[in-house]
């Protein structure tokens, strides 16, 4: 493959000068600044510092001694009452949604079987005089249905050919029932069949039939008619011995006419057994007296998780007429007092012979079918929650009266302290916004909150002269002392003095020494802001200060490398640094894009972003240090900014920085490490946080989600060449060439990303022509990647450089 060579406008220029202690001297800076104004909310309060703590706690034991037993009682009455009904309503919706999902999980197989049985006799795919056996064997084996067949009773044709079981002295035994295709006669053979294979055993029975006059086909045609916008269509449910069982229909149409004229001539049906929606109802607890119902419309109960057949178990039974856990005259109540089961609420109470009970009622429907779910559940007796509440409470203010009076008293005198507490704590940190001012009633106290309002206002002061970097360190070593067990006050204060003086041993806080540690730099050039030097200050200013504010939200630490190059470091978590990094970059690209677009300035950047270990730490002397990041990701940064620059992109990002919080595509592969690892090269397009309701947002950013759809397809045979062979392989880089041609057409300003990889596949598709081996391509295809270097070239001026991204074979 051809090289591309591109030479990035970055050159260094050194020129020489000369200056003596003369010049020296006569230098003079000067400085221009604003004194920072600060504004602290107080709270003033009317009595403040008057009050005697010692008088307070007097009054404060007294009436405790009054209201802690009723308080105490009245807070455990109302949370059990709200607890029960709130656990309750949620077992009962539970419940509900439980009894839909397993109706839908056995029902709509049987629909999809169905269906595909009408869809194979429409296209011909059954032969009723080849494989219609077969192929009903299976569907009836496979999927365990009743029954399975085709029933044609329309133009005066009486045909059916089907498997059914039936029972014989309570054995399920399998027939295959037909009114021969071939005979074409009015009468219908029974025979007895081996389940295992569906083969014929012995005719059973020979009689005359004509399948038109059969209920189920009757009922089935009925249905069609009342529901003309269904293509298939549930039938009531019936016995046969003592099994409730149903059939579900669908139309079938002349084979011969299907594709010019769909004349109607029959019907595909199979017979469900409702055996396994009773067993799932019967198995269902709730609570210790409630219960589940489903029922049809006509009242008729499907089954239940008590007893809803009748004596025999070989009928069914009525609503109203279940006599387990009074079901029967419950429903027979709620009828009366709403008049129809269709005009019942989600959830009511009704009092049944002397019981209240709550009572969930939802309909159920798919296709034609519409059944009803009742959930029974008795209601709480509030009245003995109440007596043995207030017994138990009693009791209880009686043994640990004293113990509580006394916590009570030293937590309102200890408040004060473990304020201060918390806010030295948030001092230690250096966050001296979420520091809260107030004012005590105690004279004290409140000495001591104004005392820290002052020490504050001086700290914010000296912050603002402390580096990032140092900020950074300081939470650091806080999130080290938060993560140590913590037991009581006593244990914190021990701890925290035990890391002081560790400190102080060592000889400084933040040691010298570098550590081993995950972290992601984002690594920005600036390609063209040195040509303009007049409005360099202004440019340079506003871009340093979007960025700053980024980096101090997102906690990260910012170095400036040089006027037009700086680098961001974030260290925590993996996945957390990854994302804290990719937010960024995607934050500054879009501040430096704002700035292009609001002060007419074109401003070329390019961002990089690598994630992996590295050495970071101060390295130096106790009087000069310098914060330092030493790691093969600092490297990769910097050359995929440059790569970056290079291919006219905003952000790349390698492997390992990329998580599925974010949309990106991929561009190109690179070695990362001194193993020569070849990664694939993400450019980084948005974050993927699209909420379901901002389904304007989603439309408008449609056509960003597809523009590379196509390029990741084609830039897929890449990473999947291993499982292809080589028709498989030649196939793919000749569809992937004519994507990305047709992805060139579409997005032209992909043009540098879309030749190099057309290129290379346009070279490899002529080597498999040109007869090249398989193993060679496949090697080619394994060694394919991007080198990054950079190339010094000396001109007459003095350290003249030019940066060089150079592609390789």
């Amino acid at each position: 493959m051809p090289k591309i060579n591109s030479i990035a406008p970055a050159g260094v220029q050194v020129n020489n000068f000369h200056n003596n202690n003369n010049n020296i001297n006569n230098i003079s800076i000067e400085f221009k600044a604003t004194e920072p104004t600060i504004t602290i909310k107080k709270k003033h309060k009317l009595i403040e510092g008057k009050i005697s703590l010692r008088f307070l706690t007097i009054v404060l034991i007294s009436i405790i001694i009054l209201c802690c037993s009723l308080f105490i009682w009245l807070s455990s009455y109302l949370t059990s009452v709200r607890a029960l009904n709130y656990f309750t309503s949620k077992i009962v919706d539970n419940v509900n949604e439980i009894v839909i999902t397993a109706l839908n999980e056995f029902l709509k197989p049987f629909m999809s079987v169905t269906r595909n049985m009408g869809n194979d006799w429409n296209n011909g795919v059954v032969d009723p005089e080849k494989n219609i056996r077969k192929y009903l064997f299976y569907k009836y084996k496979d999927f365990k249905t009743f029954g399975a067949g085709y029933y044609i009773g329309e133009n005066n044709q009486s045909e059916l050919m089907a498997y059914l079981e039936s029972y014989n002295n309570n054995n399920i035994v399998l027939h295959w029932i037909e009114q021969s295709f071939e005979n074409k006669d009015n009468f219908a053979r029974l025979y007895l069949c081996d389940k295992s294979n569906g083969s014929n055993l012995q005719l059973v029975l020979k009689e005359e039939f004509t399948t038109s006059t059969q209920n189920y086909y009757k009922r089935s045609i009925e249905l069609f008619d009342k529901y003309p916008q269904l293509n298939g269509v549930f039938a009531e449910p019936y016995v046969i011995e003592g099994n409730v069982a149903m059939h579900y229909s669908v139309r079938i149409f002349n084979q011969s006419l299907y594709d010019t004229k769909k004349q109607f001539i029959g019907i595909a049906k199979i017979d469900i057994s409702l055996k396994g929606i009773q067993q799932f109802l019967s198995q269902i607890t709730l609570q210790t007296s409630g219960y589940v119902l489903v029922a049809e419309e006509n009242n008729l109960v499907i089954g239940g998780s008590i007893n809803t057949t009748t004596l025999d178990n070989k009928g069914r039974l009525s609503l109203f007429d279940i006599t387990d856990r009074n079901a029967g005259q419950l429903m027979k109540d709620i009828y009366n007092k709403y008049k129809s089961f269709n005009q019942l609420p989600y959830t009511l109470v009704i009092s049944s012979e002397g019981i209240e009970y709550t009572v969930s009622h939802k309909t159920y429907t798919l296709e034609n079918i519409s059944w009803r779910i009742f959930i029974v559940t008795r209601e709480m007796n509030y009245e003995m929650i109440l007596s043995s509440s207030v017994s138990g409470g009693v009791a209880f203010v009686c043994i640990l009266f004293g113990f509580i009076a006394s916590v009570l008293v030293g937590t309102w005198i200890t408040s004060p302290l473990l304020f201060l507490e918390k806010q030295f704590e948030t001092i230690r940190d250096l966050s001296f916004e979420k520091i809260q001012f107030t004012r005590s009633y105690f004279k004290e106290v409140n000495n001591i909150y104004k005392n820290l309002e002052e020490m504050v206002y001086w700290l914010q002061e000296f912050k603002t002269f402390l580096p990032e970097n140092v900020v950074t360190q300081l939470s650091e070593i806080n999130e080290r002392q938060t993560l140590a067990p913590k037991f009581d006050t006593l244990s914190i204060a021990e701890s925290a003095m035990s890391v002081l003086e560790e400190e102080r041993t060592t000889t400084a806080l933040f040691k010298l020494g570098l550590h081993i540690k995950y972290c992601s730099i984002i690594y920005v050039r600036l390609s063209n802001l040195l040509t303009d030097f007049e409005d360099l200050v202004n440019l340079f200013g506003k871009i340093i200060a979007v960025t700053g504010t980024i980096t101090k939200i997102l906690q990260a630490d910012i170095q400036i490398l040089s006027v037009d190059e700086f680098q961001i470091l974030f260290s925590s978590s993996h996945q957390l640094t990854s994302s804290k990094a990719l937010t960024a970059a995607l934050r500054i690209s879009k501040s430096i894009d704002g700035l292009n677009e609001a002060g007419g300035s074109n401003i070329i950047y390019s961002i990089g972003v690598s994630s992996g270990q590295a050495h970071i730490g101060h390295i130096g002397t106790q009087h000069i240090r310098f914060f330092g990041v030493i790691g093969e990701n600092r490297i990769i940064a910097r050359k995929l900014s440059y790569l970056a620059g290079f291919l006219q992109l905003k952000i790349l990002v390698d492997e390992p920085s990329l998580t599925s919080e974010f949309v990106a595509r991929p561009v190109d592969k690179i070695k990362v490490n001194k193993n020569e690892e070849i990664q694939t090269v993400y450019e980084l397009i948005k974050e993927n946080n699209v909420e379901v309701d901002e389904w304007m947002y989603e439309l408008e950013e449609h056509k960003l989600n597809q523009k590379f759809k196509y390029f990741q397809e084609a830039f897929d045979v890449l990473t999947s060449y291993e499982v292809l062979d080589e028709n498989e392989l030649l196939s793919r880089l000749e569809k992937s060439y004519s994507i990305l041609k047709d992805h060139l057409h579409t997005v032209p300003e992909d043009r540098l990303v879309t030749t190099r990889l057309m290129d290379f596949i346009s070279s490899l598709i002529e080597r498999m022509e040109e007869g090249e081996s398989f193993e060679s391509i496949r090697k080619r295809l394994a060694e394919h990647h991007s080198d990054l270097s950079i190339s010094w070239k000396t001109f007459t001026n003095f350290l003249d450089t030019e940066m060089v991204v150079q592609e390789l074979k």
